[in-house]
């Protein structure tokens, strides 16, 4: 950047704030005190009247009117495209407000400029899929909250909260407004709550204004913001996902908290940070065949839980009917099928009764004796795992014979396949051996 811009750049900056530092100017043009003050000097010998505040720094007298500036085709194109993508994020009112604004860009522009912005336009859009719903953010909600901040002054509004759907009256101290995961969230001091609060503005109703003055004297929005969004238990978590899944994954990658990723031949390895664990696996097992889990012992439990619950709920009558059907194209002997039977309704007197009198089963080292002790274990075992068995396989010889089963329940590692051994003897099983 050359004297001339440099000088052009630091009028601009003293036209947008109110006050600007000696430091400030060096830092942001990477000059030094010096030099700043060479500089403010030639613009107060070309008329521009520059007022120093001890402390406070510089500023231009205010009344006093520049001549309109002139934009770049870079700049003006760079506000283009704000405009392009604003245009998805606020209703009609508020679109129209960035409309305006762009007009009044675009008749300080040159005839030239003016042309080739207007062409360029054609060049632009936001695709938005009419079966898509789109969230929008209410534009009358953000006049009242900026003067409310700016008159420190509390304003009311009425908040619908997602979780239960309930519409609550609140008068907050607005502290600041930020985007976050493709949504704009207003940060404020709730007098209901008696905390700071999140507030998602599109579930701001009504608000109107007060002329009550803040009580509290509340902190930087950004430190604030580290202050809570850093206190949570947040969870590290690393994926290995196969390049296919990215064009489905889009932009929810950045809702869930992704940190950094990095091609890994025909992987991608993504690093998400995230402060719901449950939240997260939902939004995986979107996707689940096609990934690994790296890092994260806490998401795999999790994982693991979720897809159990769904295995449980989904062994329905029709479910077991199916398993019916396969059992019967499997030949399996009659005892056979009423143990599955017995086993898939959790009815563990039925299940006792495919045994005879003096039967045993072994299972994981330990050994049951008489219908009994039978009937108590496998009871114990559906009221603590909700055991379901599904037959894969079944050979016999003689009076002994092997199912291979998938067994599904509330277990860590569900489901598993399982080889049950049988021994036979007048039509009931006489030992099981579970292996």
């Amino acid at each position: 950047m050359n004297k001339i811009e440099r000088i052009s750049s630091i009028l601009i900056k003293l036209q947008s704030r109110r006050n600007i530092t000696a430091q400030q100017i060096a830092n942001e043009f990477g000059i030094s005190i010096r030099t700043v003050y060479r500089d403010i000097q030639i613009l107060e010998e070309a008329g521009i009247p520059i007022v120093s505040n001890m402390g406070v720094g510089y500023s231009i007298i205010e009344g006093y009117k520049l001549p309109p500036l002139m934009f770049s085709i870079s700049e003006a194109v760079a506000f283009l495209l704000a405009e392009k993508q604003l245009s998805t994020q606020f209703n009609v009112d508020g679109y129209e407000l960035f409309r305006s604004g762009m007009d009044k860009i675009r008749s300080v522009l040159k005839f030239a400029n003016r042309d080739i912005l207007e062409k360029f336009e054609n060049y632009i859009d936001v695709l938005q899929l009419s079966e898509v719903r789109q969230e929008s953010n209410p534009f009358h909600v953000l006049e009242p909250l900026i003067q409310s901040i700016i008159g420190n002054k509390t304003v009311k509004i009425e908040y619908a909260a997602l979780y239960n759907g309930e519409t609550t009256i609140r008068e907050i101290e607005p502290v600041g407004l930020f985007y976050m995961f493709g949504q704009w969230y207003l940060l404020a001091w709730c007098k209901l709550r008696n905390d700071y609060r999140t507030f998602k503005l599109n579930r701001i109703g009504n608000i109107t204004m007060t002329e009550n003055l803040f009580e509290k004297r509340h902190p930087p929005l950004k430190n604030l913001i580290r202050q809570i969004y850093s206190s949570p238990p947040y969870h590290n978590i690393v994926l290995k996902i196969e390049k296919s899944v990215l064009f489905g994954i889009g932009s929810l990658k950045y809702n869930h908290g992704l940190v950094s990723e990095e091609i890994d031949g025909g992987y991608v390895i993504q690093t998400y940070k995230t402060n719901s664990l449950e939240y997260f696996a939902r939004w995986y097992l979107s996707f689940a065949d096609k990934a690994t889990i790296i890092e994260s012992p806490e998401l795999e439990i999790m994982v693991k839980d979720l897809l159990n619950k769904l295995w449980n709920k989904t062994i329905s009558n029709e479910f077991k009917n199916n398993q019916k059907v396969k059992t019967m194209n499997m030949n399996l002997p009659k005892v056979i099928s009423d143990l599955l039977d017995a086993q898939n309704n959790h009815d563990s007197t039925a299940y006792a009764n495919c045994f005879s009198e003096t039967a045993t089963v072994v299972d994981e080292g330990k050994t049951y004796k008489g219908r009994v002790e039978i009937r108590n274990w496998i009871n114990d075992a559906n009221q603590q795992y909700k055991i379901a068995m599904e037959a894969i396989q079944y050979i016999e010889d003689n009076q002994t014979g092997i199912l291979k089963a998938k067994v599904s329940g509330s277990f860590d590692g569900s489901p598993v396949l399982l080889n049950y051994h049988f021994r036979f003897n007048s039509g009931l099983i006489e030992n099981l051996e579970v292996i």
